[in-house]
């Protein structure tokens, strides 16, 4: 996943890319457990397996389809903003 900002008031976009596969880590998990302050820790790690299958079924479609542009804004004074999977 890459997220992409441009604004005119830089010379440069910024980027920055995200790897899809860090959604199945662990290591993510739990560091997003710890620090997320969900009061049912349980219901927390319930989405665990069922985003691991959504990052399977995202990169099974990117494989089939290439890469897409997931959202896509641009603000009126100009700023513009892409995150593409």
């Amino acid at each position: 996943m890459k997220i992409e900002v441009r604004t005119p008031g830089l010379s440069f976009p910024i980027k920055i890319v995200f790897p899809t596969g860090l959604m199945k880590s662990k290591l993510i998990w739990k560091i997003v457990e710890k620090n997320s302050g969900w009061e049912d820790q349980d219901t927390f790690r319930q989405y665990q397996p069922m985003l691991a299958a959504c990052c399977d079924e995202l990169t099974d479609y990117v494989k089939k389809n290439g890469h897409f542009n997931l959202v896509e804004v641009e603000q009126p004074e100009g700023t513009k903003v892409i995150i593409r999977v």
